[in-house]
């Protein structure tokens, strides 16, 4: 279990920025790690870059899971070879602006999290149990389908927002 975390930890990471500015939400986002958008009537994934290799995938010649697969039977420390390469894996950034009404809500997460537990399920959560301990359970129902599953977990990060009256 740690030997993948300290592997791994080192190599790949995410950047999701989000300015919230005079009623005007602004996202960012760079790497895999989600955000997610609750405009009061839908939960949605937004400013979701398009990775240079899915033209293989929209173009027939492979399929999402043929490519998943590749990724996940790579051995854990050929992850570093991947810093060579990321320029070019790595699209530019897409910036993304919504106006915030109350009720609105944001949640940026890592995949340790998202991997495992819906957008749905992250919201109905949060809105059951309020920001705080909504995140303290998604946390900890993440760790413990990652560990089930997989015998160890992914760093978990998560920032909820929600904007009131």
């Amino acid at each position: 279990m740690k030997s993948h975390q300290e592997y791994k930890k080192l190599v790949f990471g995410t950047i999701d920025i989000a300015v919230f500015d005079n009623g005007i939400l602004t996202i960012t986002t760079v790497g895999d790690s989600p955000v997610f958008y609750f405009d009061g009537i839908q939960v949605k994934r937004v400013a979701k870059s398009k990775k240079k290799y899915e033209w293989m995938i929209d173009e027939g010649y492979i399929t999402s899971e043929q490519y998943e697969g590749y990724i996940k039977n790579m051995h854990y420390m050929m992850w570093s070879c991947f810093d060579c390469f990321i320029p070019d894996v790595v699209p530019n950034y897409i910036i993304e602006q919504y106006e915030v009404k109350p009720n609105n809500a944001l949640v940026m997460c890592s995949d340790g999290m998202s991997d495992w537990i819906s957008k749905d399920k992250i919201f109905d959560t949060l809105n059951k149990y309020g920001l705080k301990d909504g995140i303290d359970i998604l946390v900890s129902e993440s760790r413990k389908l990652a560990i089930n599953a997989h015998n160890y977990f992914d760093d978990i990060t998560v920032i909820a927002m929600k904007w009131i009256e």
